[in-house]
């Protein structure tokens, strides 16, 4: 492991994101795109440059980016945000940390304002203006081409349609910064954000300041990119997993800049109620799955996690007219519902059983008698268990006693320990269902 820097001007590279851009087919030209105090990157000496492999954009700036040659070669990319407002771009976390991705400059040691085009050249700057923060429509474009990259650049720059590194972001929330990036507030919220989509990951930051995510142009637009996706801020397609959000009802403090355009927009989020699961109907039985269903009132969004043969699945439920329903395998042993609204405000049920001999396994396997039991796991009430020699004659009838638990240790009915060989098991219960397996006996 060693630490490299991403501005280090003796091996990095220009990439051209094309027609990927976020700004094709848009009537955009390079003069607009302006740093974060509306001068126009047009032909500045950051464009100008040639990099370590003599490409140069000639001034050039519409879907133009300088990275470091180490990030492009990389396998893996962690993104290490911190949780804070900003000035310009109503907050920042996973998706706005990657203007530190590029080339702090090209031509000199330490960082120019002329490597992420913030806002539109106007000739007439201001922080406060409606185009510096909600209406900011280049920022956006911008941001989500440098994320692009990221995601589906291969190691010489060039995009393909297939992601090219695994990718997470881990947000450190515990201390947060409100009012301003440069000069924050703390506010201590003690938590920490992860996940592989840095859009829904910042919808979730959002939500922890009790902000509106879709009306941040840096986040909400970023999810519309359907060429090369980057993520998805749609509450129905993220789940939460770990403490609950109704803590986090703190608002965090504006920025002067875009304050009253905050509250004139209706910004912040006011309600944490989340919906919750007041009725779990018996499960139905459809072929090789069960359906489940939970009724809950203004569920905007359900997913259930469910354990097969001891591990855990997720699947996303569909929600209509106060219910919400999916169908998992018949084998599911246990599930739990979690219900959300449409700001992630979500509750979960208990965990709930399901008896069905389908379910049934049986361990160890091969199995030496007098070294322990051989184990049945997930029976239901009234099973009878039957063990047969490959004759089919008979061997023992196992005692099933209270719960969904039994066990055979290895003895006849007449109490002699059974000889090496295959066995079959056979269970039978009340409502007509079977399981059958096979035990390798070794002494």
């Amino acid at each position: 492991m060693r630490t490299v820097s991403l501005g280090d001007t003796g091996h990095w590279r220009w990439v051209d994101i094309g027609s990927y851009s976020s700004f094709a087919g848009t009537d955009y030209t390079d003069f607009d795109l302006a740093d974060f105090n509306g001068v126009s990157n047009f032909q500045s000496a950051y464009y100008l440059a040639s990099d370590s492999h003599g490409n140069s954009p000639s001034g050039y700036t519409l879907g133009w980016f300088a990275l470091s040659d180490t990030e492009l070669a990389s396998t893996v990319i962690i993104n290490f945000p911190k949780m804070k407002t900003h000035s310009y771009m109503i907050n920042t976390a996973c998706v706005k940390n990657h203007v530190g991705s590029a080339m702090g400059s090209t031509y000199l040691d330490g960082a120019t304002g002329e490597r992420i085009a913030h806002v539109k050249q106007t000739g007439s700057f201001s922080a406060s203006d409606l185009s510096t923060n909600f209406d900011n429509d280049i920022f956006w474009r911008v941001i989500a081409d440098m994320n692009k990259i990221l995601l589906y650049a291969d190691k010489n720059g060039i995009i393909s349609t297939t992601r090219q590194r695994k990718y997470l972001n881990v947000v450190d929330a515990i201390e947060a910064g409100e009012v301003d990036q440069n000069s924050p507030v703390s506010y201590w919220t003690h938590c920490v954000l992860a996940g592989k989509d840095p859009v829904a990951v910042d919808a979730v930051v959002s939500r922890v300041m009790c902000y509106k995510w879709n009306l941040i142009p840096a986040i909400h637009k970023a999810a519309s990119e359907a060429l090369l996706p980057i993520g998805t801020d749609d509450a129905r397609r993220i789940v939460v997993l770990g403490d609950s959000l109704d803590g986090a009802s703190h608002v965090f403090t504006y920025s002067p800049n875009w304050s009253a355009h905050a509250a004139a927009r209706g910004f912040s989020i006011s309600d944490f109620t989340a919906p919750y699961v007041s009725e779990i109907p018996p499960v139905i039985r459809e072929g090789d799955q069960i359906r489940v269903r939970a009724k809950a009132t203004g569920v905007y969004a359900g997913f259930i996690f469910y354990e097969v043969d001891s591990k855990w699945y997720v699947k996303k439920m569909e929600c209509g007219a106060g219910w919400a329903w999916a169908l998992v395998p018949a084998k599911t042993s246990s599930y739990i519902v979690q219900v959300q609204d449409e700001y992630l405000n979500f509750s979960a049920s208990l965990p709930r059983y399901y008896s069905s001999l389908a379910n049934v396994v049986g361990y160890p396997n091969p199995f030496r008698p007098g070294l322990g039991v051989f184990t049945f796991k997930y029976l239901t009430d009234e099973a009878t268990i039957r063990i047969y020699n490959v004759a089919g004659e008979l061997v023992r009838t196992v005692p099933k006693p209270a719960g969904s638990s039994a066990s055979w240790d290895g003895e006849n009915d007449s109490g002699d320990i059974v000889a090496s060989g295959v066995y079959v098991y056979v269970i039978t219960n009340i409502a007509g269902e079977k399981a059958t397996g096979k035990i390798m006996v070794i002494k």
